[in-house]
């Protein structure tokens, strides 16, 4: 049997689905789709399955279009896309692609200098793969590939767009419109950011104290935040994408002990803005503010801050989300790595937090990974509200006898109903991703218990 790739080079025209993951393309772009597992790369043990876009050239090796295309997948599950994922996922199909064609055409090819490298770009991940053209000249090939995200509570989805020809080519700019026209397509997703929990004093001071905590767990650091609106203290623990926060009590109605927040997050420009018209229009009244931050000596921009309007003044949960200024990392202490000016993904700032605390080291070598599900004792009215904000962000919601899951894009909320449907506590608990599996027993640090169970740590407030 020919090899299903090698059938649309040779001129097979395969009808283009009516739900399609790639948007429409000019005439003579030819589509191909393949379901996972590949055969040509059965090792990627994914569920799922890949569209393609052949520019017309793409079998014409004195073509501008030669060996350009796009591709969109699609994979079944919440799947961190990293640079250790791409990498992974990327040696495996294109070397398996190489192989697999070049047998059926009984072609002998030198792969000694296949490989794959991936830069992370901030709003994408470049990836360039040393490969040879098995499908026309058995020559080697070097195909630039740049990759774009699309997150969500139960799939997945990445565009690739393909082309080994330079970046100021014509066929590029047909490339791009492509991706303009995916990205367009798809809501921005809507990520946590962080959780915050105010303890008792007593509770923040054991935790200020613990040395485990402070210094093998997570990057972190003791911080005064001075804004134009107000003033607080709080203990940071960094994770790769999310963190969370112990805020020192007062007697400020924000910070009183009990109170707790989630903060979501975007990393899109323009995230908030539509997170705004998407709650608007479900009757949740919303404020905006740009928030800065110091460096050395002057304030930069640094994030704005979307605060949601609480359903009752009882209310001890805040929810808000934040999209980071693009200045940010352009500005404030640019001699750092990342360096990504420009960029406001999460994890490019939390790894700017960590060289400013010269805490590099640890933020590579500590055990948290990220928060990946938050407990929460809520109220109807407040059960209602949250559940009214995720379905404007796109999230998915699931109901149990005794409580409600609500996901998104690496994370889930879970709820449970206030005893007696009392006063609400607001954030419970929340659950961790570990670099490594730990074997202790569980930490007490006043109202505070850490526990430990595999490559997961879980933080419990007790009342």
């Amino acid at each position: 049997m020919m090899h299903p790739a090698l059938l649309v080079l040779l001129g097979a025209v395969l009808p283009q689905s009516p739900q399609s993951l790639l948007p429409p393309t000019p005439d003579g772009w030819r589509y191909e789709r393949l379901d996972f597992p590949l055969s040509f790369a059965p090792e990627l043990a994914f569920e799922g399955f890949e569209e393609l876009r052949f520019a017309p050239g793409m079998s014409d090796a004195d073509s501008g279009s030669y060996f350009s295309y796009a591709l969109a997948i699609r994979l079944e599950g919440d799947i961190a896309l990293d640079i250790a994922f791409f990498e992974s996922f990327l040696t495996p199909y294109y070397r398996g692609l190489c192989e697999s064609v070049g047998a059926s055409r009984q072609l002998d090819l030198d792969l000694s200098g296949f490989s794959v490298t991936v830069k992370d770009e901030g709003r994408r991940f470049l990836a360039t793969i040393e490969m040879v053209d098995p499908f026309l000249t058995g020559e080697p090939l070097t195909l630039f590939l740049e990759l774009y995200v699309q997150p969500g509570p139960r799939e997945t989805e990445l565009l690739g767009l393909a082309s080994p020809k330079p970046q100021d080519a014509p066929i590029w700019e047909e490339l791009h419109a492509i991706g303009s026209a995916w990205r367009a397509a798809r809501a921005a997703p809507v990520f946590l950011n962080h959780v915050y929990v105010v303890p008792d004093a007593e509770t923040y001071a054991a935790i200020a104290a613990s040395e485990f905590f402070r210094e093998t767990f997570a990057v972190s650091e003791e911080r005064e935040t001075v804004r134009a609106d107000m003033s607080y203290t709080g203990l940071y623990f960094y994770g790769e994408e999310t963190y969370f926060e112990f805020l020192k009590p007062d007697t400020s109605p924000q910070f009183g002990a009990g109170r707790s927040g989630l903060a979501f997050g975007f990393e899109l420009e323009g995230g908030t803005d539509a997170a705004v018209a998407a709650l608007r229009a479900r009757g949740v009244n919303t404020f905006l503010a740009p928030i800065t931050r110091e460096a050395q000596g002057e304030q930069v921009p640094w994030f704005q801050i979307m605060g949601v309007e609480s359903p009752h003044v009882e209310s001890k949960l805040s929810l808000f989300s934040l999209e980071y200024d693009p200045q940010f990392l352009a500005e404030w202490y640019t001699d750092l790595p990342p360096q990504h000016g420009g960029s406001i993904a999460r994890r490019h700032v939390l790894e700017r937090y960590a060289a400013k605390l010269d805490q590099t080291e640890l933020r590579g070598s500590s055990l948290l990974d990220d928060v990946t599900e938050v407990q929460l004792e809520l109220d109807e009215a407040e059960r209602e509200h949250l559940f009214t904000v995720c379905d404007a962000f796109g999230w998915e919601r699931d109901e149990a006898a005794d409580r409600w899951t609500t996901r998104g894009p690496g994370v889930r909320l879970v709820v449970r109903p206030s005893p007696g449907d009392g006063p609400s506590r607001g954030v419970t608990g929340f659950v961790m991703t570990l670099r490594r599996p730990v074997e202790r027993d569980p930490i007490e640090l006043g109202k505070i218990l850490l526990s430990f169970e595999g490559a997961t740590a879980t933080v419990i407030v007790r009342p």
